[in-house]
């Protein structure tokens, strides 16, 4: 007796409408001509989005699901969010206590899995073609216009700092993604070497050397992709070594870079706080960070009565989110992290391979350095380099098979459309 197969419900890709991918593009429009405007309207934009974005992600669930891994990191740290409101946490050496600081400190518990959905939704439409990445980075570039417009128009405008690529928050970020969609649509590697030397150039007019290190990985995975991944590597093992190897001393690394001297007096307040919790973590509402640092000659650095002291982070995300959510968030990030990066690694065209390196990069950098994944000025570029690697997914093969299916004791023949996802090899 023959029998249909059974399908894996997860391998069939459900019909996008293209209205669907216009409201996608619309909302993350919207959000991003309101980003410059967070202060002004103390986060209630983000807090807008994060539920329209959950209603679009909620309509499409069909078609764009959650991984697993970054669904369990999320709601562990929404569930520590709200035992935070009754300060329920070990305090360790925290002092203050705040309710009101709460949403911002979790911001990314319920901003990154609903950004996560729309822009991988959108972006994956977006990316099958040349034409559609270069629509995509023409996109981003008109979203950094957008963010630049008060820039234009204010008495401090700077032509520097309006070409420059400084720092890595959101604007960078779109400036970062548009360029590497655009190398991607470049076959030849030596083809590139025009685009990436503007993009040094830009990168190297920043006073911040995250800029210019990841500027030369960057053209260094772009001219050479076939090793692009053991460039990824090598970042991620050195970095994790340096900070390992310093932590101790951070003085001894001030004439490196004396940011990085801070950083790691910071990152030792993460780990107190993270070994003094019992690995549990101190859930949010509190500050992250001590203000006595006597090894900088500046007992005070910075006013604990200003409002935004309880705010000032480790600038280290990898440390503060075992610090405010403990050790089993923080492995649900890292599982999540892990599948990313198997991500990267997939088999696939070298343009695809360096154009998800470079944007690994970026975030490790970013996330390494900087508060990327507990501050809005830099959570939506994360969002988007992650997006972006996750739209890759498995090609879409549409197969139209002739199956056998047993009626009435007589064998006829049933057409059977699916749309199954099979890896490229």
């Amino acid at each position: 007796m023959n029998s249909m197969p059974a399908i894996d419900s997860s391998l069939i890709s459900y019909p996008v409408s293209a209205r669907n991918v216009f409201y996608a593009g619309t909302l993350l429009s919207l959000l991003t001509l309101s980003l410059p405007f967070t202060r002004l309207v103390s986060g209630v934009n983000l807090i807008l989005f994060a539920v329209l974005f959950a209603v679009f992600a909620f309509l499409n669930r069909r078609a764009q699901k959650l991984p697993g891994a970054l669904a369990f990191f999320c709601s562990i740290s929404l569930c520590y969010a709200v035992l935070s409101v009754f300060n329920v946490f070990p305090s360790v050496w925290t002092r203050y206590f705040q309710i009101s600081a709460i949403p911002q400190q979790a911001l990314f518990a319920y901003a990154i899995p609903t950004t996560f959905l729309v822009m991988t939704f959108y972006f994956k439409e977006r990316i099958k073609a040349a034409d559609g990445r270069r629509g995509l980075a023409n996109l981003f570039l008109l979203w950094v216009v957008m963010n630049y417009l008060d820039m234009l128009t204010s008495d401090a405008f700077s032509f520097k700092g309006l070409v420059s690529i400084s720092g890595l928050g959101n604007v960078p970020a779109l400036v970062i993604a548009a360029t590497s969609l655009y190398l991607s649509t470049i076959k030849t590697p030596g083809k590139r070497v025009g685009l990436l030397l503007v993009f040094l150039a830009m990168s190297f007019m920043s006073p911040f050397s995250q800029n210019k290190i990841y500027a030369l990985i960057f053209a260094g995975m772009w001219l050479f992709p076939r090793y692009a991944f053991w460039m990824l590597v090598a970042l991620i093992s050195s970095s994790v070594l340096l900070y390992a190897s310093t932590v101790g001393s951070p003085l001894s690394v001030a004439f490196i870079d004396a940011n990085l001297a801070v950083r790691l007096v910071l990152l030792r307040d993460a780990l107190e706080g993270i070994v003094g919790s019992n690995f549990i973590g101190v859930g949010f509402g509190t500050e992250s960070i001590r203000n006595y640092y006597l090894v900088f000659d500046s007992p005070v650095f910075a006013n604990e009565e200003e409002a935004g002291f309880i705010h000032l982070s480790v600038h280290n995300s990898f440390a503060a989110i075992p610090f405010r959510v403990g050790l089993v968030g923080f492995i649900a990030l890292l599982v999540f992290l892990w599948q990313t990066l198997m991500k990267v690694k997939a088999d696939g065209p070298l343009n695809e391979k360096a154009l998800k390196c470079s944007l690994f990069a970026a975030f490790f950098i970013v996330s390494f350095q900087n508060p990327a994944i507990e501050s809005y000025a830099y959570l939506y570029g994360v969002c988007m380099y992650l997006s972006l690697i996750w739209a890759f997914d498995r090609p879409v093969i549409e197969i139209d098979k002739r199956l056998p299916v047993r009626r009435s004791g007589k064998d006829q023949l049933g057409a059977v459309q699916l749309w199954i996802h099979s890896r490229l090899r």
